[in-house]
């Protein structure tokens, strides 16, 4: 029974981190994008996305059929918890970074200027990145000092991305007073940049259910 048990547990696991690769190879690609100026690459990273939302549908009935199979006791019942918790997280973390897409790669070949627009998001994808691969790391680890240490680091990354989006904001808005007619343009790229900035958002979420499953507390 126990073995069976962790089988289930093990493919959940690995799952969940094959999703979130698709997130992460999705985002490494539209940094490229941005890095080399290839509005291509934005199709190629909203490939990596196709099927998310099924792939942790089914990871989900995974865990509620372990759930009905097994029930588990505290420890266990508390990490599948999170596992199912932390689906949902990945789902939106994809639907950012599709938005993310769509919403840039249609101001890639405007007229206003991008040149700054880059030189601030390219720091904050990264850091998004950062942020996201932390946190599915934490998945492997056991020890309370790696786990908090993991969890530091992700928080570390995620306040990057506010300082930055924060800096950006206020270069696109000194930008959209001295060229009114772009106004609505730099606030659209603004928006884009926004759904960028809540992936980090999503990476701190993810990053908390892994420690409640590891450490307890509350979610």
């Amino acid at each position: 029974m126990l073995a069976n048990y962790e089988e289930k547990k093990a493919g959940i696991k690995a799952d969940i981190q094959a999703i979130g690769g698709c997130i992460l190879n999705a985002n490494a690609k539209a940094l490229e994008a941005l890095e080399k100026r290839d509005v291509a690459m934005f199709k190629k990273a909203k490939e990596e996305l196709c099927d998310v939302s099924k792939k942790a549908h089914d990871i989900d009935n995974q865990v509620l059929t372990t759930l009905a199979l097994f029930s588990p006791e505290a420890n266990e019942l508390r990490c599948l918890v999170s596992f199912f918790k932390i689906t949902n997280e990945l789902t939106r973390a994809a639907s950012n970074t599709k938005n993310y897409i769509k919403l840039f790669s249609k101001h890639f070949d405007s007229e206003v200027d991008l040149e700054v627009v880059f030189q601030h998001t390219v720091p904050l994808h990264r850091a998004t990145i950062g942020a996201l691969q932390t946190a599915l790391e934490m998945i492997n680890f056991k020890e309370e000092e790696e786990i908090s240490m993991k969890f530091t680091s992700v928080s570390v990354n995620e306040s990057k991305t506010d300082d930055l989006y924060e800096v950006l904001e206020k270069s696109l808005f000194q930008l959209s007073q001295s060229d009114v007619d772009s106004a609505h343009d730099y606030f659209q790229i603004l928006t884009a940049v926004r759904k960028l900035e809540k992936l980090g958002d999503r990476a701190v979420s993810i990053a908390q259910l892994f420690l409640f499953a590891k450490l307890g507390g509350e979610i």
